[in-house]
């Protein structure tokens, strides 16, 4: 398997993971130490979680070679 990366400015130029948890872990405490109100910070829990359901699903598609349904799936969770 040959991992490939792509890079795109668009995103800030981050080179994988560790940039951008980095980037992202430094605003969060930024806006923690400046004392923004925890409904005012920018990605939440519930982002969070949802980010997390894409990257699961895309690693399920990937090993499976299968479409994962993300609103199908949440629908019957409910």
């Amino acid at each position: 398997m040959v991992q490939q990366v792509y890079q795109n400015p668009v995103f800030g130029g981050f080179a994988g993971f560790r940039d951008t948890f980095r980037d992202r872990i430094h605003a969060f405490l930024q806006e923690v130490s400046d004392g923004v109100p925890p409904d005012r910070i920018d990605g939440s829990g519930a982002d969070g979680l949802a980010a997390q359901k894409v990257i699961h699903a895309a690693i399920e598609s990937l090993e499976t070679g299968q479409v994962v349904d993300l609103q199908e799936r949440d629908s019957t969770r409910n």
